[in-house]
């Protein structure tokens, strides 16, 4: 397994409404389209440069911190909590350890994390579904329709045993905890840490996709719409049946918007 579809599997077991934007360093917005392949989104274009969507305002959640990781394996000290000794920090500096017991762990902090989506999502969708019925929208088609931003991200994923990572904060600030409050810092020492990505500016390590779906009319059963975790098939397949039913909507002259709706894609 890659360390790409590493951080997705975390990510999507951890957060299910939403897919790791990887590398997080990725300028990605609400609005852009795609596709969606092994739980990562491949950008091909933004509804308001392409089709001139008007995405109106995006409602904006409180601040907070968030944090994810894999089940076991992984611990994390900090001269904050007192497991590191404020007389051995340097200079006064607090410092922070994170540990890896095995290979393929996955750490994640991120502070002044915000989520962020769209305000008007009926208008939003009936446009989507106006594309589609013009055939300017392909059924694999995915939109991103909500965003997670963070001010500051600290993402590290182990390749071997006993891996570690150890950070010293630049400035003098023996008692703090250096991720959690989001410090500049070093990183002064590490060893089997395959991946790292540390930023203190505005990023965007998690996203959260929408696509077409069929509406549950009367007498016909639902469309699943849940991203199956490892059954890429099961997905396609119901990219299948929408075009099915997108041939019969019109042989039938169905309003394509009594037909299909825009759906959040969660995972299992």
């Amino acid at each position: 397994m890659s360390i790409d579809e590493l951080i997705r599997d975390t990510v999507h077991f951890h957060r299910k409404q939403y897919f790791a934007n990887h590398p997080p360093i990725l300028s990605l917005k609400i609005g852009d389209y795609g596709y969606l392949k092994k739980k990562g989104f491949e950008y091909a274009g933004n509804v308001e440069d392409s089709f001139k969507i008007n995405i109106g305002k995006i409602r904006v959640g409180p601040e907070a911190d968030g944090q994810f990781s894999s089940e076991k394996g992984i611990k994390y000290e900090t001269s904050a909590d007192g497991h590191i000794k404020v007389e051995d920090v340097g200079e006064g500096r607090a410092e922070a350890i994170i540990n890896f017991e095995r290979a393929n762990c996955v750490f994640f902090r991120g502070s002044g994390c915000r989520i962020k989506m769209i305000e008007d999502r009926a208008s939003f969708d009936r446009e989507i579904i106006n594309l589609y019925e013009l055939d300017k929208w392909k059924t694999e088609y995915v939109v991103i329709t909500s965003i997670m931003e963070a001010k500051t991200i600290n993402l590290f994923v182990s390749n071997s045993t006993k891996s570690f990572v150890k950070l010293r904060a630049k400035s003098s600030l023996p008692e703090v905890d250096i991720i959690k409050a989001g410090v500049d810092y070093d990183v002064i020492g590490e060893s089997g840490v395959g991946d790292k990505w540390v930023s203190n500016k505005v990023t965007v390590p998690l996203i959260g996709l929408s696509k077409i779906k069929k509406k549950n009319l009367i007498g016909d059963p639902v469309l699943r719409t849940k991203y199956l975790i490892g059954d890429e098939d099961k997905f396609n397949e119901q990219i299948d049946e929408l075009e099915t039913l997108k041939n019969n909507v019109r042989i039938k002259k169905i309003p394509f918007v009594e037909a299909f709706d825009i759906t959040d894609i969660e995972g299992e």
